[in-house]
C-alpha cells in the first residue's frame, strides 16, 4: 500500500478470496472528496458468496473469471454505486441458475417455471460490459446449457439494484444450433425479486417479419424465373421469326445488333452491285 496526500494505492499481488484469487490495483482517493477505482483480475471466484456480499444476490452458483476496470465518486456507498463507470468481462464455467427453469418455460410457454425449486444447469456463460453513471450494459451475453442456448442484452442498474434484460433462449435445438423453440424472455424488476415475462408479442412480430422476408424472397425468385422464361421465349421468337441466332457468349441484344448490321451490310452490298451493274 502506498499513501500520498490522502490517496491510497493498493497493489494486489495475489489475494485468496471466494475460493479464487484477486490481483491488480485498487485506489482510494480522498483528495477533495472520495473516489474509488481499480483494475482487477478475479480468477476462479465462487460467484454465489461474492454476489451475496456485493448485492444480496444468491441465485447464481458457479466459479468464474472477471476482469474489471472501474471508477466511482461520492461520499456514500449509494452515491458511489450510482456514479460508477468502467468496463469488464466475465466468464463462468459449469454452474447453476436458481429460481428459473429455462427449458421448462420454453417447452410449455409458461412462466410458472420460476420460483423455489426451479433451476437451470449451464455449461458456460460469457459476456462483456461497460458501466456508465452506475448502469452496467451488455449486448453480447452467451449462455450454453445441455438443453438450452441463449443470447442476451440489457442493463443492470447498480445504484437502484434493478434489472432490465432481454434473453433470447433456444430450447431443444439441433446439434448444429438450428431449429428449436425460441421465445424472448424479459427480466425486469429488482435484484432481490426479478420478474420474468415471455415476450410473445415480440415473438409474433419476429415471425411475421420472417414470413414477410420469405415471401419477398419467394416473389423475387419467381420474378427472376419469369424473366428468365420470357428471355428464352423472346430468343426463340427472334430466331424463328427474325433469324437472330446468338453466338457463344453473346447476349440477345448483341445478337440483334449484329444481325441488324449484317442486314444493313448485305443491303448496302446489293445496292452497290446494282449501281455498278447499271453503270456498265
Amino acid at each position: 500500500t502506498t499513501i500520498d496526500r490522502s490517496r491510497a494505492v493498493f497493489d494486489l499481488r495475489q489475494i485468496a478470496a471466494y475460493q479464487g484469487t484477486v490481483s491488480g490495483q485498487f485506489v482510494v482517493n480522498g483528495r477533495g472528496g472520495l473516489s474509488v477505482g481499480g483494475d482487477l483480475v478475479l480468477a476462479g471466484l465462487a460467484m454465489q458468496p461474492l454476489l451475496i456480499d456485493l448485492g444480496g444476490y444468491d441465485r447464481l452458483i458457479g466459479n468464474g473469471d472477471l476482469r474489471l476496470k472501474f471508477l466511482g465518486v461520492g461520499n456514500s456507498i449509494d452515491a458511489i454505486m450510482r456514479s460508477f463507470s468502467g468496463s469488464g468481462s466475465v466468464s463462468l464455467g459449469k454452474g447453476e441458475l436458481r429460481g428459473l427453469d429455462l427449458a421448462g418455460m420454453l417447452r410449455t410457454l409458461d412462466t410458472g417455471y420460476v420460483g423455489a425449486g426451479q433451476k437451470t444447469i449451464f455449461e458456460t456463460v460469457s459476456a462483456s460490459f461497460v458501466i456508465d453513471k452506475g448502469v452496467l450494459t451488455n449486448n453480447d451475453m452467451v449462455f450454453k446449457a445441455p438443453y438450452v442456448t441463449a443470447s442476451g442484452n440489457g442493463a443492470v442498474n447498480l445504484g437502484a439494484r434493478t434489472l432490465d434484460y432481454r434473453l433470447r433462449p433456444v430450447a431443444l435445438a439441433a446439434v448444429d444450433g438450428s431449429g428449436g423453440v425460441m421465445v424472448p424472455l424479459l427480466i425486469t424488476g429488482t435484484w432481490a425479486n426479478p420478474k420474468f415475462r415471455l415476450d410473445l408479442e415480440a415473438l409474433a412480430r419476429e415471425r411475421f417479419e420472417e414470413q414477410a422476408k420469405e415471401l419477398e424472397a419467394r416473389a423475387k425468385a419467381e420474378a427472376a424465373a419469369a424473366e428468365a422464361r420470357a428471355r428464352v421465349e423472346l430468343a426463340r421468337k427472334a430466331e424463328q421469326e427474325l433469324g437472330i441466332v446468338r453466338q457463344n457468349g453473346e447476349s440477345l441484344e448483341d445478337a440483334a445488333r449484329r444481325r441488324a448490321q449484317e442486314a444493313i451490310d448485305a443491303e448496302a452490298g446489293r445496292l452497290l452491285e446494282r449501281l455498278l451493274g447499271g453503270g456498265n
